[in-house]
């Protein structure tokens, strides 16, 4: 009886050319997904969270803002670090009025997910600046009592000491 081995060329040809063909079909049937669900601008603008004030709540609603937020992404400038040495108090008032006792974060300026929430009066470490055609926003850090809790906010919930 004879049985071909695995050195066998004819046998060895064969199976890299389904190899090949299968990956081939495997890769043209993925890349429409994956281009349909990423935007690589999110992933340059989107750090991601260590934690958040309420650990394991992804259901946090994303509240509307009292100001006018950037009608176009496109036109959003890139985000810019400061360095070490920027602080600044977050603070939840607009025109006079306290809006939000915690101020909400943000995972980038498209405010698709609410990272975490910083109560008024805190004084932050701040990263980053964006500068935007309509609404500017920083990148800010804080160590509170339930673990590191990050991201963006709208620049007029923000006082930044230099």
């Amino acid at each position: 009886m004879n049985v071909p081995h695995p050195t066998d060329r004819s046998t060895l040809t064969g199976l890299l050319a389904g190899l090949l063909v299968g990956s081939l079909g495997v890769l043209l049937t993925l890349t429409p997904a994956a281009h349909a669900q990423a935007d690589p601008r999110d992933a340059a603008d989107a750090p991601v969270s260590v934690s958040t004030a309420a650990p394991g709540d992804a259901s946090t609603p994303v509240p509307e803002l009292p100001f006018d937020d950037n009608p176009d992404p496109d036109q959003c400038g890139i985000p810019q670090p400061l360095g070490d040495a920027v602080r600044g108090t977050v603070d939840g008032s607009w025109q006079g009025e306290t809006l939000f006792a915690d101020v909400h974060l943000y995972d980038s300026h498209l405010r698709s997910r609410v990272t975490g929430t910083i109560p008024t009066g805190t004084r932050v470490k701040v990263e980053m600046f964006q500068n935007n055609p309509v609404l500017n926003y920083w990148y800010v850090r804080w160590d509170g009592p339930d673990g590191t809790v990050q991201g963006w906010i709208p620049a007029p919930f923000l006082t930044v000491q230099r």
